[in-house]
C-alpha cells in the first residue's frame, strides 16, 4: 500500500504495520486481498488511502465484528460527611458573628440543593448579607 499511495499512506499508517492491519485482514485469502488491491487501483487518484474497514469492504469481506463487552459499573465510594451542627449551634454562631440567624438557617437549608431556584436563593441571601454588612459599616445598623 505504501508503494501505491506513497506519502499519503506512510503519513497515516507509518512505514511498518503495528499489527492492526495484520489482525484486521486475518482470515482473508489471496483472492480477497487481490480484489481489494484492484479496487484501490480503480479509485480516483485524488482519493485518500482507505482505512482498514474500507479496505476490508473493498476486499468483499464482512465488517469486523469486534466483541462487545458491557462496561463495568462500579458504585462510587461513600464520601465521609462532616457531622452537621445542630440548628441551635448555628443560631449561636450566627449571633456571635452578628449575622441574622434566619438568613443563616435559610442559606444552610438550601446549601446542598442543586437547582436554579436554590442557586438564585443563595445569591439573594448573599446579597442581603453583603447589603446588611454595608449598612452596618455606615453605622446605620447595630450588631
Amino acid at each position: 500500500m505504501a508503494h501505491m499511495y506513497g506519502h499519503a499512506w506512510t503519513t497515516n499508517y507509518g512505514d511498518v504495520d503495528d499489527g492492526t492491519w495484520l489482525a484486521g485482514l486475518a482470515g482473508l485469502g489471496s483472492p480477497d486481498l487481490a480484489c481489494g488491491l484492484r479496487a484501490c487501483l480503480d479509485r480516483p487518484q485524488n482519493d485518500f488511502p482507505p482505512n482498514l474497514p474500507q479496505f476490508r469492504a473493498m476486499c468483499g469481506a464482512p465488517p469486523l465484528a469486534l466483541p462487545r463487552r458491557a462496561p463495568e459499573h462500579k458504585p462510587l465510594p461513600e464520601l465521609p460527611r462532616s457531622p452537621e451542627p445542630e440548628p441551635a449551634a448555628v443560631v449561636e454562631a450566627a449571633k456571635a458573628a452578628g449575622e441574622d440567624e434566619d438568613l443563616v438557617l435559610a442559606y444552610r437549608g438550601i446549601a446542598d440543593v442543586r437547582t436554579p431556584e436554590a442557586a438564585a436563593m443563595r445569591r439573594s441571601i448573599s446579597l442581603m448579607r453583603r447589603r446588611r454588612e454595608e449598612i452596618r459599616e455606615q453605622g446605620r445598623l447595630e450588631r
